[in-house]
């Protein structure tokens, strides 16, 4: 697997979500963040940038009546 290749699959890793980890598709490209220094640099430094979008998406807050709008609009 190229570094193009196994960043395109780790792309997809949520920061601290395990379980993206134990996904079989991911074993070669994680197992390459060993043994390339320079993967595994870009790979934490892809983990921080979306744990600051996570934290910043979560501080949003949804307005208290949209789930009523929504379902209004069904109607």
């Amino acid at each position: 697997m190229r570094r193009e290749e196994a960043q395109q699959l780790l792309e997809l890793c949520r920061p601290d979500h395990d379980a993206d980890r134990l996904d079989p598709a991911l074993n070669e490209a994680l197992a390459m963040l060993e043994t390339d220094t320079a993967l595994a640099a870009w790979f934490e430094d892809q983990q921080s940038i979306d744990r600051r979008i996570s934290q910043e998406l979560e501080a949003i807050l949804p307005p208290a009546d949209l789930k009523a709008g929504i379902l209004a609009g069904k109607r």
